[in-house]
């Protein structure tokens, strides 16, 4: 008995892109920064995923000093609010190039970064040339801003670009309770205040344990040869099966599967290397993958590395790749069963429809083996 779940064909044309890298942006209203702690935005939440923010920054014409410009608060609470329920100030950073900790009139602050530094904070900053020049008079004019703010681990990583001044402050948090980051300005109002979220990682796609078959049309992955421990498989044939075509996939946890060449070997990806290892025995590194389910389809991902399985027609090689380009070959979204020719035997398959980025049409199709 023979079940076939097909994939529809899509175009896929992406330059220098992370692989289907999607987000979702929020507008927060403008801030008029009246005067110093005046008129924050939301809180927004700062989590692992993290966010950035992007706003144009005009100072007010009775602007005279280099911190009428904007500024970040990074604090924690039960409302997303400065000053709100349950606040508690981390940190506040200007685009001036000065942050502190502790509250006003009570704080250690970036003149002294050894008192800094000890309480585990880090400040990192970096200057475009003639950046202070004419600051104030810039900042009248109008400048673009980025803001990014991230959870990793029991720090808050954050950062606010301005007019040329990159400050990158990593702060301790209490990542157990809610984390939030608001936007304001002192004599400064912000206005087109655009919050960029990526979307949750993708749930892995369960898949059975057995021999499988993985094709780009007629182009199988096929298993480096016996005495090489590295390198970028050639193609073999789905209309000519050999044991070289097929890999062998068990489950570990959470989606998450080893995969072994008609050798036996373990498939794996070392450093930050392209290519593909083997080993006999079971690798250090790189060595799980999932099934994922992206924008553009079903996608074989190496766990570790974040990079997914691909055909490259301008390598004639299959490879491991986190960005992708018009070269490469990719699986897309789901659709009615194509007319196929199947390999033979008791068999399940899964097909995979593809565009090459030329637009010619071709077929993926992973095929498992009882």
């Amino acid at each position: 008995m023979k079940k076939i779940l097909a994939i529809a064909l899509a175009l896929v044309m992406i330059m220098s892109l992370a692989v289907f890298a999607s987000a979702a942006e929020t507008t927060l209203p403008d801030s008029n920064g009246t005067g110093w702690w005046v008129n924050h935005t939301e809180g927004i939440p700062v989590t692992e995923e993290g966010f950035t923010a992007t706003f144009t920054a005009t100072a007010h014409e009775g602007a005279v000093d280099n911190w009428h410009a904007p500024y970040i608060v990074l604090y924690g609470g039960s409302e997303a609010k400065v000053n709100g329920e349950g606040y508690n100030e981390y940190w506040v950073h200007r685009a001036d190039n000065y942050g502190w900790a502790g509250g006003w009139g009570n704080f250690v602050n970036t003149s002294d970064m050894a008192a800094v530094n000890a309480l585990g904070v880090t400040v990192e900053a970096t200057f475009a040339a003639g950046c202070w020049d004419n600051w104030v008079a810039d900042m009248k004019a109008g400048q673009e801003c980025v803001v990014t703010a991230k959870l990793e681990g029991t720090n808050a990583v954050v950062s606010i670009t301005v007019h040329g001044v990159t400050n990158t402050v990593t702060v301790p948090v209490d990542a157990a309770n809610p984390i939030y980051l608001s936007l304001a300005g002192d004599t400064c109002t912000l206005t087109n205040i655009v919050v960029t979220t990526p979307d949750a990682p993708a749930e892995p796609v369960a898949v059975e344990d057995g021999k499988y078959v993985i094709a780009c049309g007629d182009l199988t992955f096929a298993a480096l040869a016996e005495d090489k421990g590295y390198g970028y498989p050639v193609a073999g044939s789905a209309s000519a099966l050999t044991d070289a075509d097929y890999v062998t996939i068990t489950n570990v946890a959470d989606g998450q599967f080893t995969m072994q060449d008609c050798f036996g070997r373990y498939i794996y990806m070392k450093g930050s290397y392209n290519s593909f290892n083997v080993s006999a025995e079971m690798p250090t590194e790189g060595y799980l993958w999932v099934l994922e389910e992206t924008e553009g389809g079903l996608m074989l991902k190496n766990v570790e590395k974040e990079k997914y399985l691909a055909y490259s027609e301008q390598y004639s090689s299959w490879g491991c790749y986190a960005e992708v380009t018009a070269n490469f070959v990719l699986t897309v979204t789901a659709a009615e069963e194509p007319d196929i020719n199947q390999p033979t035997g008791d068999a399940i398959f899964a097909v995979l429809a593809i565009f090459a980025a030329s637009g010619m049409g071709l077929t993926a199709v992973v095929s498992k083996k009882r």
